[in-house]
């Protein structure tokens, strides 16, 4: 593969730069391999993609270097992680909002029961 700067090995170089440096003030090359058991040359590797081609981590790699700085593998590679979090915090808001207002109006509807407990009563006389 050709290097690109949008490549994601790019993105994964620059997040791990980033996270190594957030991670207990500043974890070096070698530390960082110790607490995930790689390489360091490994490390070196995935953060040479920052400046130009490199042999490409495997999945298990970045699932290493992602637990040991705390974070999740999905981090190290989206373009920008922490605009994902809020996107995810948002549909979750978005979400529960929604399954509450699923929840008040099937109350409504059923005069207070909830539509499980009218099926369930529904099915309990019925026999």
């Amino acid at each position: 593969m050709d290097y690109e700067e949008n490549d994601v090995n790019v993105q994964l170089a620059k997040n791990l730069r980033v996270a190594m440096e957030m991670k207990f003030g500043s974890v070096n090359q070698s530390e960082l391999a110790r607490l995930a058991g790689v390489a360091q040359k490994t490390v070196s590797n995935v953060l040479a993609r920052e400046r130009g081609p490199a042999p490409s981590p495997s999945l298990t790699v970045v699932q290493r270097l992602a637990e040991a700085l705390g974070i999740e593998a999905w981090q190290l590679i989206h373009p920008d992680p922490e605009r994902a979090e809020r996107e995810q915090e948002f549909y979750r808001r978005i979400e529960k909002d929604f399954s509450k207002l699923v929840n008040e109006s099937e109350r409504d509807q059923f005069g207070g029961v909830s539509v499980g407990k009218k099926k369930q009563k529904q099915t309990n006389g019925s026999n």
